[in-house]
C-alpha cells in the first residue's frame, strides 16, 4: 500500500512514482525523509499522473517486484527509476522526480544568456553508448526468476559503430513482463544514442530552470537552431564579478525518444536541428 498525494489516501498501487515516494519517506525500510519538508510533492503528483497514462491500453509505467532491506538504498532507487525511465534528484532541500516523457521546452537560451563559452561533447565513450540493450526481468513469464528479456538492437546503430556490437546492461528487476522490459530498453537505447552534452554558465534567466526541464539552444557558432536539450545538472552561485550565475549541464533530447517503437532514425532526428556548413565545400 502506497500513500498517494493526489488523493491523500494509502491504498494498493503499482505506480513507480508513488513507490519511490514511499521508499524516500518510510521510516522502517526507507530513508525516512519528511514528506512535508523534504519532498517536492508537485513533482511526484505530475510523475504519478504520467505513469498512470494509458499507452496502447496499458499504464505507461508500472512497478512490480521486491527488494531486501539489506540492499543498498542507492541501488533500490536506481532500479525504481528504471521502471519508469525516470529521474530522481535532490535539490534546494527537496527530493524531486520526473517520469520518462518528453515535455515541451520551457525557454530558449541564446548567446545573450551565456556568461561563459560552451563546452560541447558530441560523443560518449564506447562503454556508455551502446547499440544493443540486454538485461533481466522477473515475473510470471519467468516463474519469478531472473530471466533475460529478448535483446533490443538497431541495425542502423550497429552500422554506425562499424558493425561492432556494443551491449548496454539494462536489468529491470521491478519489471515483470518481457514486453514492458523491451519497451523500457528501447527508451534506454535511444537516449544513449543522443550523446551531445553541453556545459556552460548562463545568466539569471536560467535560474527558473530545474533538472528535467527541456530548453531550446540557439547558437550560430555551433549550428544550433532551437536544438532541444534536457537539463541534467543545475547549480547557482556568484561569479567573480559577484553577478548571479547559473551553471547548467544539458544533454540533447528529441520528442520521439519515448516512442514505444524502436526508431532507427533517432540519430538523424538529433542532427536535423544542427545547421553547420559542409566541411568539404570550398569557401572563397
Amino acid at each position: 500500500k502506497l500513500y498517494d498525494p493526489r488523493t491523500g489516501q494509502t491504498v494498493w498501487s503499482d505506480n513507480p512514482a508513488l513507490a519511490i515516494l514511499d521508499f524516500l519517506t518510510n521510516t522502517e525500510y526507507g530513508l525516512g525523509e519528511s514528506r512535508g519538508n523534504n519532498i517536492d510533492t508537485s513533482s511526484f503528483i505530475t510523475a504519478a499522473n504520467i505513469c498512470d497514462e494509458l499507452v496502447s491500453g496499458n499504464k505507461r509505467y508500472t512497478v512490480n517486484g521486491s527488494f531486501l532491506t539489506s540492499d543498498n538504498p542507492v541501488d533500490i532507487l536506481a532500479d525504481l527509476k528504471r521502471c519508469m525511465a525516470g529521474q530522481l534528484w535532490y535539490s534546494q532541500g527537496k527530493w524531486r522526480v520526473k517520469a520518462g516523457v518528453y515535455v515541451a521546452p520551457t525557454m530558449e537560451l541564446t548567446e545573450d544568456d551565456l556568461r561563459s563559452g560552451l563546452q560541447v561533447s558530441t560523443r560518449d565513450s564506447r562503454r556508455d553508448s551502446g547499440n544493443t540493450v540486454k538485461g533481466i526481468f522477473r515475473g510470471p513469464e519467468s516463474g519469478y526468476n531472473d530471466t533475460e528479456y529478448p535483446p533490443v538492437s538497431s541495425d542502423v546503430f550497429v552500422e554506425e559503430d562499424n558493425n561492432f556490437e556494443n551491449v548496454i546492461d539494462y536489468s529491470l528487476r521491478f519489471t515483470n513482463t518481457a514486453k514492458e522490459a523491451q519497451r523500457l530498453a528501447i527508451i534506454a537505447l535511444e537516449r544513449a544514442r543522443l550523446q551531445t552534452t553541453i556545459t556552460a554558465t548562463f545568466g539569471i534567466r536560467a535560474f527558473n530552470l530545474q533538472i528535467g526541464d527541456v530548453v531550446r539552444i540557439t547558437n550560430e557558432r555551433f549550428g544550433y537552431n532551437e536544438k532541444t536539450f534536457e537539463v541534467i545538472d543545475w547549480s547557482f552561485g556568484l561569479g567573480e564579478d559577484l553577478a548571479f550565475k547559473v551553471d547548467l549541464a544539458l544533454r540533447e533530447i528529441v520528442p520521439d525518444v519515448f516512442d514505444s517503437e524502436l526508431n532507427d532514425n533517432i540519430s538523424q532526428l538529433a542532427l536535423e536541428s544542427v545547421n553547420l556548413p559542409d566541411p568539404f565545400t570550398n569557401f572563397t
